[in-house]
């Protein structure tokens, strides 16, 4: 029997996106350029998986969220 999506532990993705976001703050934004230079080296990860990740990373209580103003343009969520 499956379990509820807030109660599975993280994926692959989620571990590396919780191990960046360990070492400060970050919107989406933020992690998709950190996955596209050191990090991404043989890993490619698409905006939509990461955005996605996040959402359950916080739907099952690993992160938290918060509204920010964005440097220039819309608000940002980190």
């Amino acid at each position: 029997m499956a379990q509820p999506a807030d109660s599975r532990r993280p994926s692959v993705l989620g571990h590396a996106i919780l191990q960046l976001l360990t070492r400060n703050a970050a919107s989406g934004y933020d992690l998709k350029k950190r996955f596209f230079s050191s990090v991404g080296h043989g890993w490619h990860a698409y905006d939509t998986q990461i955005y996605r990740e996040l959402k359950s990373l916080e739907s099952g209580g690993f992160v938290t969220g918060k509204v920010a103003k964005g440097r220039s343009g819309p608000q940002r969520r980190i």
